[in-house]
């Protein structure tokens, strides 16, 4: 049995005007109501023990916590706690919030990176001096892309580097998939990535550094550098001034804690009708059904049914942006647990449905999406019935 840790979110009783806003953003636009303030339950992995169950429960508030301009958030955010956009189908799940990544197009179409990076913030602590925006020197490429869910995280941590790339090389040429060799902020270490859209982070630890300085704006251990809003280090005197790094010693490692002892979405029901479906028409082939861990400090070898095969792969789906190791058309084969609980699909939730996921690919998936839109009706209805239990 999964543990179940009981989280208060949405705390917006005595709210300020700015977490409001914040709400707003995370939400789709709606004002909190009884429904969306009450408990989120975060399901620990089974056979955890008492230690592991104790810094899953302070990951788990920390992941709550909700930072304020005095302990560091910002100067340019997206949420003030993770908790606020990552929600979906229980604590640590996905989210509607979309935010935006802009990149520099030259006329021979190369792409650059703006300054103070391709991140473009929704939220400012001080609006009256500055707010994000696409640079306007140059000519910019701006996409969207929404929370990822965060179930099953440690698993993913977990699968060797050799079996990332072993699988890569015994992929057929045209579905190939390629490792996300990047370098680890936390090791320092040359590693496959397997986490983010892209692949960028190979470590928890890194993945949850990342998305404190990036999407709160709270510096820490490993990296300790604010980003200056387009790059102007006098507007983030002006913006911030609370000393770097501004997370306390140990918070990274709670948030990798409550990450890396999350379980994974199991399937909600044992219906397996379009199973066979699935693989025959090659979805398979990227979205591959088990991999299995290697034995961690904190976790045992097994297999995990992530429905991925975490290597890079340009499906059509691309957004421009390049990243850690991925090309601006390149993004990592999502993770399919889970899937029934995503309010939208794809990495900019363009896609309404599951079927029109599907007929969004292209490219190393053309031929998977052809046969699928070859289907007979029943087929169809099994295969999409199979990804819907997921």
């Amino acid at each position: 049995m999964r543990k179940r840790v009981t989280a208060r979110i949405g705390k917006f009783g005595r709210a300020t005007s700015l977490l409001s806003l914040l709400w707003l953003g995370c939400s789709g636009g709606e004002e909190p109501n009884e429904t969306q303030t009450t408990a989120a339950v975060a399901h620990s992995l089974s056979g955890l023990d008492l230690r592991q169950i104790s810094r899953f429960q302070r990951g788990t508030q920390e992941f709550q916590e909700v930072e304020s301009v005095a302990e560091g958030l910002g100067p340019l955010f997206n949420g003030a706690s993770c908790s606020q956009c990552h929600a979906t189908g229980g604590l640590g799940g996905g989210g509607v919030l979309r935010v935006m990544r802009s990149v520099c197009v030259a006329s021979d179409g190369s792409t650059s990176e703006p300054a103070g990076g391709s991140l473009i913030h929704l939220f400012s602590t001080r609006p009256d001096i500055a707010t994000a925006r696409p640079p306007e020197y140059c000519s910019a490429w701006n996409s969207q892309r929404k929370s990822t869910p965060l179930f099953g995280a440690g698993l993913l941590e977990a699968v060797s580097d050799e079996t990332l790339q072993a699988l890569s090389e015994q992929q057929p040429a045209e579905v190939r998939g390629r490792v996300a060799w990047i370098v680890d902020p936390d090791s320092q270490q040359r590693r496959a990535g397997r986490l983010g859209w892209k692949a960028q982070h190979a470590s928890l630890r890194a993945f949850a550094a990342d998305a404190y300085r990036n999407e709160l704006g709270v510096t820490n251990e490993l990296f300790p550098d604010e980003t200056a809003p387009g790059g102007n280090t006098s507007l983030l005197a002006l913006m911030d001034s609370v000393p770097d790094p501004e997370a306390r010693v140990g918070a990274i490692d709670s948030l990798r804690d409550f990450m890396r002892f999350l379980a994974p979405i199991e399937p909600a029901s044992e219906a397996r009708s379009g199973a066979s479906t699935f693989a025959s028409i090659g979805c398979a082939s990227c979205h591959v059904p088990v991999l299995r861990t290697q034995a961690t400090s904190d976790l045992p070898a097994q297999n995990a049914a992530l429905y991925s095969d975490l290597l890079l792969h340009d499906v059509g789906t691309g957004d421009g942006v390049a990243q850690g190791a991925a090309t601006g058309a390149e993004f990592r084969s999502a993770p399919l647990w889970g899937l029934r609980n995503a309010p939208v699909y794809l990495h900019d939730g363009r896609a309404n449905n599951i079927e029109e996921a599907i007929l969004a690919h292209d490219n190393q998936a053309l031929a998977a999406k052809s046969a699928f839109e070859s289907l007979e009706a029943p087929e169809r209805q099994g295969l999409l019935e199979f990804l819907h239990s997921l």
